[in-house]
């Protein structure tokens, strides 16, 4: 978009190769900034595994060791975000920064990274960019104590720009008390990867003849997976050959494989746990029907995946994903905790192949349009560009 070549450090509690919907959106963003002549480093915590330096697709990652200075203060007073107090971030990135000389830092989260982002963009003059990106701003299961709104409005308000991925987001940081300018960017998805055109059908693979429906997500509280469970009993009543396939791990496993026992439906669900990111875009384009029942999303990426296979979706109308769903035109949208209205919204979609169709294809027509990465690359640049420009 413009002669400029940038620097940019981007700082996070977790990157690759830890997958999630913040990681994933990170290397989107720093993979097609690189692919402009842009160059980027991460600076992101260690974990387990990993190496303190490497290269993945030309962007530069440095990890520092999470030491917490007060580890047992941290785990009583902090509740859920207990890395606020982990200070641990900040010679490291005090070091890198100096090192580097980045035009921009790029906070993704407040919590965890952020504050040291804010302390050593400060002290180094340099513009501090902080997105917003979920829990750190709300979370239904482990809430953010309220004493601790101050410091993290505090943090929002000493950036150059807060960036939000949804509406949602941005209004409940303005509840909060945030009365900077916060712009709206909302995460993207790699069009070319998550497409139509893939045929490879995994349905022999699976042994599932029938229609196929699936949900890709962490297996946490947050993300509402016992009601999804709850309703398949009233799918099958109606469509006895569908099965359902999960692909994600997390906490709730045993507990969903309990529920999935109980309800006597181990012959329709499948739990496939974690899926590689190479064989991901498979499972959107093998099945007839994607579910997402989250008690909340502040965006929902995999949403945009579903939608950019051309698959039609339900989803919960919590957070941002009314923001990514179209209502009766890329999927239907119902209300959480109801496996009722969840069950009959799949059953809707499943048994009409022509309005599935017609949502699928929508909805890949709306991931083109409004979020392709090559659209919200750009709009990124702008917001780097004009607090650097100013610095």
């Amino acid at each position: 978009m413009t002669g400029v070549s940038m620097k940019i450090l981007m700082t996070m509690p977790s990157f690759l190769p830890h997958r999630g919907g913040s990681e994933i959106m990170a290397y989107e963003l720093a993979k097609r900034l690189v692919e402009l002549g842009h160059e980027v480093v991460v600076h992101t915590i260690q974990k387990k595994g990993t190496q303190k330096y490497e290269k993945i697709d030309c962007i530069e990652i440095y990890r520092f060791k999470d030491i917490r200075l007060f580890p047992k203060l941290s785990k009583i007073t902090l509740g859920k975000i207990p890395a606020i107090f982990s200070f641990s971030a900040i010679p490291s990135l005090f070091k890198l920064v100096k090192k580097i000389r980045p035009h921009i830092i790029h906070s993704h989260f407040i919590a965890d990274t952020g504050l040291a982002a804010i302390i050593v963009g400060n002290l180094l003059k340099i513009p501090v960019i902080t997105s917003l990106l979920g829990k750190d701003i709300f979370d239904p299961i482990d809430p953010v104590s309220t004493k601790w709104h101050d410091t993290l409005v505090r943090v929002m308000e000493n950036s150059s720009r807060v960036i939000a991925c949804s509406k949602d987001q941005k209004l409940r940081a303005q509840a909060m008390g945030v009365s900077s300018n916060i712009k709206i960017i909302p995460h993207g998805v790699n069009i070319h990867r998550f497409t139509p055109k893939i045929k490879e059908d995994l349905k022999k693979e699976l042994d599932i003849e029938g229609p196929l429906v699936l949900s890709v997500q962490r297996l946490h509280p947050r993300k509402g997976l016992k009601y999804l469970i709850d309703a398949i009993p009233t799918v099958l009543d109606k469509i006895p050959s569908v099965k359902f396939v999960i692909v994600g791990k997390g906490p709730e496993k045993a507990k969903i494989e309990r529920q999935i026992k109980m309800q006597k439906i181990e012959n329709n669900v499948k739990l496939v746990g974690f899926v590689p990111d190479d064989e991901l875009a498979q499972y959107y384009a093998s099945c007839n029907l994607f579910v997402l029942h989250s008690l909340y999303e502040a965006f929902g990426i995999v949403l945009l995946e579903a939608m950019a296979s051309g698959k039609p979706v339900v989803a919960t109308s919590v957070g941002g994903i009314p923001e990514v769903v179209a209502d009766k035109k890329s999927g239907l949208l119902v209300s959480s905790k109801s496996p009722k209205a969840l069950a009959d919204a799949i059953t809707q979609i499943l048994l009409d192949p022509e309005m599935a169709q017609k949502m699928g294809d929508y909805g890949r027509t709306l991931a083109e349009s409004r979020f392709d990465w090559e659209k919200i690359v750009n709009e990124y640049l702008k917001t780097y560009l004009n607090y650097d420009l100013c610095a």
